[in-house]
């Protein structure tokens, strides 16, 4: 009698934690088909230590939204940054050779410049390659398109520091090189990892040596790891995104009049005009609101007055770099971008009076983190003013992290991710290294999760916009669907659609700029490829 009463209870938990699981996934698919809405006010966002006063650079001279410009970019993250000094900076030389006139470009945003997920994530430059090339085969990519899109993305780590260095702006953004420890806190996932470390060594002989495999003493021996089942240790990047973002702004602000930047305007709607142009309404940001009006599916040149509180600007072509608020204004992506909330701390460890060295050295800037569990990760890095920027989190929250997906507010942490983050340190290594931490901050984001795990790059379709442009149109473009992996993929997606916009003004190819990233294909958008994504294939590789 006893086992036929457990196995009933055995069946109604399960069926319990099957059903709830449903719900929480159905939840999920109705949050990912509303708009993501307008970013909240700053006066009510969570507030990253980035963005402190003190780390600002970026003065921006107060000039009046243009009436024309070649180039409207929406959004002012690193994608945007990238648009901008690649049209503006790398390819000005051939245009003055054929004396041709500086495209103009306006960048607007909801909010302060570079107050999204640029300013906001954890400032590693980390390409997980062996986990990343398995997970790429396992979503049924053959092992050259795999090849191709994990090297886009090793690669970002040269770039970056080519670029800060190019544009002298390393000391400010404290780009630098680091040794990374993937430390694995399960037995299956450790298994796993050594599995994924072979196949990818195999693929890529050049990075094959860059690795080095620590089982489970030596890991706990070296680095004072408390429970770790072994680690791997490689080569990877750190820097300020923000600082980055920000002082390449003002660089190009110094020198190219053909650039204006608009904070706190707000995108409201874009109509295309039977010249080839487009009209775009903008509004002054407002804590109040936190939806965009609603709009007919299709637009055409609105002969209305614009209120008193709105402005308009004519655009050759509009930019969309708005990651995770991207179907805002491009309804054909809702479901395709979907904003999941990303939450980071700021630390400051404590270490034992016997052994401060030992926590330097552990936690040196020199140094970046990532701890591995049989669900999700955390990622860690040290800045060179000894602060610790610690992220993730997200499988220990709410739902198992469901909760956190299609949220794209950042008006709120979350509660049970960051108090995992603030409790992490303490717990994974041994008292030598530290006793505790004192928190300088607590901040969420939102990640543009693409369904496709791929970002978006290229010339949008009509039947995404949802507007349908006239016969001299330089159309819509996008930029955006980074799944939380920008700083590995949005300055290479930048540079790529930079020059196929620039093409497309001069109706003709320009020539590779050294030392720019190739853009895999696969990254491309296409009519088919949206149709093809869906939420469902998302499930399966989180599974």
């Amino acid at each position: 009698m006893d086992g036929v009463v457990s196995a009933i209870s055995e069946l109604k938990l399960l069926w319990t934690t099957v059903t709830s699981l449903n719900r929480a996934f159905d939840d999920v698919k109705g949050r990912a088909k509303l708009p993501p809405g307008l970013p909240v006010d700053t006066s009510v966002a969570t507030t990253s230590v980035w963005q402190h006063v003190d780390q600002r650079v970026l003065n921006i001279p107060p000039k009046p939204l243009p009436d024309l410009v070649d180039i409207l970019i929406i959004g002012s993250g690193i994608s945007a940054c990238a648009i901008a000094k690649t049209v503006l900076h790398d390819f000005d030389s051939e245009c003055r050779k054929q004396s041709e006139k500086p495209l103009s470009i306006a960048i607007v945003d909801a909010r302060d410049i570079c107050s999204g997920a640029t300013g906001r994530n954890g400032g590693q430059i980390k390409e997980s390659a062996y986990m990343d090339y398995s997970a790429l085969l396992k979503q049924k990519k053959s092992p050259e398109t795999a090849k191709t899109i994990s090297r886009f993305r090793i690669n970002h780590r040269k770039r970056l520091m080519k670029v800060a260095k190019e544009m002298k702006v390393r000391e400010q953004c404290e780009v630098r090189e680091v040794d990374t420890v993937d430390a694995f806190f399960s037995a299956g996932a450790w298994k796993e990892a050594q599995e994924q470390l072979r196949i990818f060594q195999k693929a890529f002989g050049d990075e094959a040596g860059h690795f080095e495999v620590l089982q489970k003493e030596a890991a706990r021996a070296k680095y004072h790891l408390m429970g770790v089942h072994g680690a791997i240790v490689g080569r990877a990047g750190a820097l300020s995104p923000y600082r980055l973002t920000t002082s390449i702004f003002s660089r190009l602000l110094e020198d190219r009049d053909s650039l204006t930047l608009h904070p706190n305007t707000v995108v409201t709607d874009i109509c295309c005009r039977a010249d080839g142009l487009y009209t775009v309404t903008t509004a002054a940001s407002s804590q109040d609101e936190t939806r965009l009006p609603t709009k007919p599916e299709t637009s055409s040149e609105s002969k209305e007055a614009v209120p008193d509180n709105q402005r308009t600007i004519r655009a050759r072509m509009i930019i969309h770099a708005t990651n995770a608020y991207a179907s805002n204004l491009l309804p054909g992506l809702t479901s395709k971008i979907i904003p999941v909330r990303g939450q980071m701390t700021c630390l400051r460890p404590l270490p034992s009076a016997e052994h401060q060295s030992l926590c330097k050295t552990i936690l040196s800037p020199d140094c970046s983190w990532s701890f591995v569990f049989d669900k999700g990760f955390d990622y860690l890095a040290t800045r060179p003013c000894g602060d610790v920027m610690l992220g993730g989190g997200w499988a220990q929250g709410s739902g198992g992290g469901l909760d956190d997906v299609g949220i794209s507010s950042d008006a709120d942490n979350s509660v049970l991710a960051s108090s995992h983050l603030l409790g992490l340190l303490p717990t994974v290594f041994d008292k030598k290294v530290l006793t505790g931490v004192d928190v300088k901050g607590v901040w969420s984001g939102a990640i543009g999760m693409s369904a496709d795990l791929l970002p978006w790059v290229g010339q949008v379709p009509e039947s995404v916009s949802k507007r349908k442009g006239g016969s001299n149109a330089k159309g819509e473009w996008v930029c955006a669907g980074f799944s939380g992996e920008g700083m590995v993929n949005a300055w290479g997606c930048g540079e790529a659609l930079a020059k196929m916009v620039v093409e497309k003004f001069r109706c003709k190819p320009v020539g590779k700029i050294r030392d720019h990233l190739v853009l895999p294909p696969d990254m491309i958008i296409t009519e088919s490829r949206v149709c093809k994504a869906s939420l469902s294939d998302l499930a399966k590789a989180w599974d």
